[in-house]
Parts: structure tokens; sequence; C-alpha cells
């Protein structure tokens, strides 16, 4: 619809957890808030597009959501599968204070879990959050003002948050002994 991307999901019955109520026009949408709509793409980040588009999201989410909410609501959900596991690792990646992405470790990491539903065979895995994510999360291209920034994960399994910079014609061809 005009620049949004509606997606109607119809899956597991929550009596609309976390479900509000805005007046579009002349209708009445019922939305999740933004604490719900994460883990829903989480869950299936086909919804949103994919594995960066949920990255995104987490980024552009984290000034204005409550991870308290966030915690509770999946608490709620009860899901059978780890997906605090990925959602800390979107956390922490995204920059988000240990403070706040740690709280998913609390609820355990005993699985070895999956960022996405078919993963290619080439996939990275984090130790600390026992989960394979694919290996083009690694180098992440932006468009932000017309400038092409290239995101680069230096020890991404290391823990490290990103490190941007403008690329231009710049040619990286050994990723090994990058500088941290």
């Amino acid at each position: 619809y005009e620049d949004f991307k509606i997606v109607l999901v119809n899956g597991k019955n929550t009596n609309n957890l976390e479900v509000g109520e805005i007046r579009h026009q002349e209708a009445i949408l019922q939305l999740t808030n933004i604490e719900r709509t994460l883990i829903d793409i989480t869950v299936r980040p086909a919804y949103a597009g994919g594995v960066f588009e949920v990255f995104e999201a987490f980024k552009r989410a984290k000034d204005q959501i409550s991870v308290n909410t966030l915690v509770a609501t999946l608490k709620k959900l009860e899901y059978t599968y780890p997906y605090h596991q990925a959602i800390g690792f979107y956390m922490e990646k995204a920059g988000y204070t240990e403070k706040n992405w740690s709280k998913f470790l609390k609820f355990g990491v005993e699985f070895d879990f999956y960022l996405a539903h078919n993963l290619p065979k080439t996939k990275n895995y984090d130790k600390k959050w026992r989960l394979f994510y694919p290996e083009g999360f690694k180098f992440y291209y932006l468009f932000n003002n017309k400038i092409k920034i290239k995101v680069k994960i230096f020890n991404f399994t290391d823990n490290s948050l990103f490190n941007c910079c403008p690329i231009g014609k710049v040619e990286i061809t050994s990723f090994r002994n990058l500088p941290k």
C-alpha cells in the first residue's frame, strides 16, 4: 500500500497479545506493537524480506522498544523453539547494550539453532548463541543518503560489533587479518 509493505499474518492463537488498533482513513486496523513485530519477524524472517531486513528492523527499533516488554511477550508466546537465541543475536549485532541482549542468554542456550529456515550449506556459527547464520550476513550493504556503505563484521563469532566505513573503490580480498 503506497510506500508500505503490509503482511497479513494468521498464525498462532495468542488472544491478540500485544495487538492494538489504529484508525487509517475510514478503517480500523489491528497491528502488533514493535516488540511483538520483532518477535514475529525473527520467527519468520520471510515476513520482513529476510534476515538482513530483520537485522535492520532491530537496528531501527533499538531506541524505541522496551526490552522488558520484548522478554515478557516472548515468554507469553511459549515457543518450543529457542527463538530467544536469534533475538539476542540480532540485538547484540545491532549494537544493543549487553545489559539488554544478555537477558536472552538467561533463557538458556542449550541447543544449536538457525537464524532462518533452509540456510545454504555455506553458513557461519556463533558459539555464544549456538546459532547458525548465513555467510552473507558477514558483509552487508546499506544505502543511506545515496552513499554506499559497506558494513563489515570483524571477528563476528567473537562478539564484536559492526564497523561501518564508506567503501568507494576499496576492494578487500582477505578478511582474516583485519584490525578490530
